[in-house]
């Protein structure tokens, strides 16, 4: 400690030499005394405190102070101290600090808290789009195969409708081809027949069986029978035998 007024002015009263207050100070702590002597009983006393800097850490209401009380003769001076101040400011100083901690620590949980609801919330949102998606893909699929069925129905049943008219243009045809047929064989059987008797007149016409329908076959007419040559090889043998 160093004195900041090292000009003292003592005084006796009554045998009893008086200091006037002593204050030391360095940049931790403040000491202040009131010092007095008794010269007749051979005592002295002295009672102050020493005050420390809280610098930063300083409260309101609380000093880290301690006091001191020094009495007793001069070859055997008792000391008291009272660390009462000082316990309860460092006290309230850990008190401080130990909320500054918790508070600290219940922003921290807070914090993961929050963090932990935010990715729960875009977890549930990208599952959420993930599953709209899917059903949007599964809705486009059906859309298209819905589609190809539809198409390729029409397309069977357009072949069929093509392969029904196709059939139906052959069997014309092929009605139309035979009428055709009959028609050329009829004629052909018309000019091979054998003349009219004389009375016909002149002015006859052949007469013509009428053309079957286009979907029906007209019958085949019956040949005439061919009578048996006599003049055959088994004849001509028999005839020379019995000659």
């Amino acid at each position: 400690f160093a004195a900041r007024d090292t000009q003292f002015a003592f005084t006796v009263a009554n045998g009893v030499l008086r200091a006037p207050p002593v204050k030391l100070e360095n940049k931790a702590a403040t000491l202040t005394a009131n010092i007095a002597a008794d010269l007749g009983a051979t005592t002295a006393s002295a009672k102050g405190s020493v005050a420390y800097k809280p610098g930063d850490e300083a409260l309101v209401g609380s000093e880290p102070v301690m006091n001191f009380d020094v009495e007793g003769p001069l070859d055997a001076v008792g000391r008291t101290f009272d660390s009462q101040p000082l316990a309860q400011f460092l006290t309230q100083r850990a008190l401080e600090k130990e909320q500054r901690r918790v508070e600290d620590m219940q922003a921290v949980l807070l914090e993961k808290q929050r963090l932990r609801r935010e990715v729960r919330y875009y977890a549930a949102l990208q599952d959420a789009r993930e599953k709209a998606a899917q059903e949007r893909r599964r809705l486009e699929e059906m859309r298209v195969k819905a589609e190809v069925e539809a198409r390729a129905k029409a397309a069977a049943e357009a072949q069929a409708k093509a392969d029904e008219e196709a059939a139906r243009i052959a069997a014309r045809a092929k009605a139309q081809e035979a009428a055709r047929a009959e028609a050329a064989r009829a004629e052909a059987l018309q000019k091979v027949k054998p003349d009219a008797p004389a009375g016909a007149g002149q002015g006859s016409q052949v007469e013509r069986a009428p053309l079957p329908p286009a979907n029906e076959v007209a019958p085949v007419p019956a040949q005439p029978a061919v009578k048996p040559n006599v003049f055959s090889i088994d004849n001509l043998l028999k005839s020379l035998d019995g000659g």
